[in-house]
């Protein structure tokens, strides 16, 4: 039922998936970012290696510590020494639950990761391990939540006997355990205070961190071990549990682990963003990585501006990005075809000069400049050249002399080599996310190029007979014009899209 309700949103998913880069990761690539063992003291002392962007010191560069609280953590481990048949099923689920998502969180460094990459399919798309940790969180908290329920009411003979043997040990578990970390932490501050200021103060922020989880389990011991001892009747230890549990949590999430500079300050330029508003035609913008500290490359998305690398995302479709990594030449035809009018860069940024002129200064970190040979968003050429398949497409664009201001390359439809007709009116009259109109009248037969991303589940009409969209230019998208004036009409309604409606409506 699950599924079918979700299908909707799941098939256009893999969909697009399997168009991604992601569908082709390597396993070292599937594995960044995987929990280090030792970071596994977070879900003890979150503080312990340091917080924000100036403190935290750990070697990897995860932040990942599924922290819960101390209290839950324990309540956690009660559910499962305390369990009885009411809900010994739930706790089982929830502690395989656990170790299933601790395992997946250690990633590279659990063969079980391995394993999953290679025979699960989907699985080899996943990247960033560490983020199970948030699964774990989410089986500890009901874990918790049942040990928490079990100390409401009466437990059975058994369990209240080993509870209260538990209770029993704890203080003297507590005190040896206070010792013996109270004793390495002053030998390692005393021993560290002569040392470099950033060493002692990751000593020192260490030191806190060990502290206040000492301070925490000793309340969480007493408020258990009142319990134990019937001091404290079930509703009165619920609401001092949810205290603690909510001034521990609270405490730790107090503040934001931010630097000191506004995040937001390169998503507003405000005279720039007018200077390219103020152009009414269909064109875009690149962003050039050099400049992202004063322009975000999200930017683009807030101004309602077209960029060319689209939002900053890791799943960019695979053809796009393979065509965007091969300019590394901005004179080239294959980058004017995209339709990038204006190039936003540092002031000294260097550009070949016979084609980029800079035509905005006035921002004090970053420059426009004006491509003068981009291509209009859609064009109509004469000529083509039509090629057995994908590869052949990517040759075939990297010939040297090719133009895609008059030759277009595709893969399907049929040759053109008639000499060039006139293109007597092209206007895109409608451009929306999931429909684009075009007025187009050219004296001869020709293909209707647009440097639109080729994607499946775009359908043409031309006044208003359904056409082919043809792969053109490796990456995009062309139909077939004979000549006259016509009503060009696409609009994405993919098959995936329509059964996944089908299957959640069923």
């Amino acid at each position: 039922l699950g599924l079918g309700l979700a299908a909707l949103s799941l098939l256009p998913a893999y969909e697009m998936s399997q168009l991604t880069r992601r569908a082709q990761i390597s396993y070292s690539e599937a594995s960044q970012y995987s929990l280090a063992p030792a970071e596994l003291v977070g879900l003890l002392i979150p503080g312990v290696l340091g917080r924000g962007v100036e403190d935290y010191w750990a070697p990897w560069p995860r932040v990942e510590v599924g922290y819960i609280g101390v209290l839950p953590l324990i309540l956690a481990l009660l559910a499962i020494l305390l369990w009885h048949d009411r809900l010994s099923d739930l706790t089982r689920f929830f502690a395989g639950l656990a170790v299933l998502a601790l395992i997946l969180a250690l990633g590279s460094y659990a063969i079980l990761h391995g394993w999953l990459y290679r025979w699960v399919p989907g699985f080899d798309q996943v990247r960033a391990p560490a983020r199970f940790i948030y699964l774990l969180d989410f089986a500890l908290a009901a874990l918790a939540a049942l040990g928490l329920d079990l100390l409401l009411h009466p437990l059975p003979r058994m369990a209240r006997r080993t509870f209260r043997g538990l209770m029993r040990a704890a203080p003297w578990a507590f005190l040896l355990l206070a010792a013996t970390t109270g004793s390495i932490a002053y030998a390692t501050l005393l021993l560290g205070q002569d040392r470099d200021p950033i060493v002692f103060r990751r000593i020192a922020t260490a030191i806190n961190g060990l502290a206040l989880f000492l301070l925490l389990l000793g309340a969480s011991l007493a408020l258990l071990m009142a319990r134990s001892y019937g001091r404290l009747r079930g509703r009165a230890f619920g609401l001092l549990a949810l205290g603690l549990i909510g001034l521990d949590l609270f405490s730790l999430g107090a503040y934001v682990d931010l630097g000191h500079e506004d995040p937001t300050a390169n998503f507003h330029r405000p005279e720039a963003i007018a200077f390219l508003k103020g152009d009414p035609s269909f064109y875009r913008v690149e962003v050039r990585p050099e400049s992202w500290g004063a322009w975000s490359p999200n930017a683009s998305l807030l101004h309602g501006l077209h960029d060319v690398g689209g939002i900053y995302n890791p799943l960019i479709l695979a053809d796009y990005q393979r065509y965007w990594e091969s300019l590394t030449d901005r004179s080239t035809p294959l980058y004017d075809f995209l339709n990038a009018k204006y190039v936003i860069g540092p002031k000294d940024f260097a550009l070949p000069w016979d084609k980029f002129i800079p035509v905005f200064d006035d921002d004090p970190q970053v420059n426009i400049y004006l491509n003068q040979r981009a291509l209009p968003r859609a064009l109509v050429v004469y000529r083509s050249v039509v090629v057995p398949d994908h590869e052949a497409a990517w040759a075939a664009i990297h010939q040297p002399g090719f133009d895609p201001a008059t030759t277009v390359v595709l893969e399907g439809g049929k040759p053109l080599l008639g000499p060039p007709g006139q293109t007597t009116r092209l206007d895109i009259t409608r451009y929306d996310l999931n429909e684009i109109r075009l007025r187009v009248a050219t004296t001869a037969e020709g293909y209707l190029v647009l440097s639109e991303v080729y994607y499946p589940g775009w359908r043409a009409y031309l006044d208003g007979r359904e056409v082919e969209v043809l792969r053109a230019n490796y990456a995009f998208r062309a139909l077939h014009l004979p000549p006259g004036d016509h009503q060009v009409r696409l609009v994405f309604d993919p098959l995936s899209w329509r059964v996944g409606l089908a299957l959640s409506l069923a």
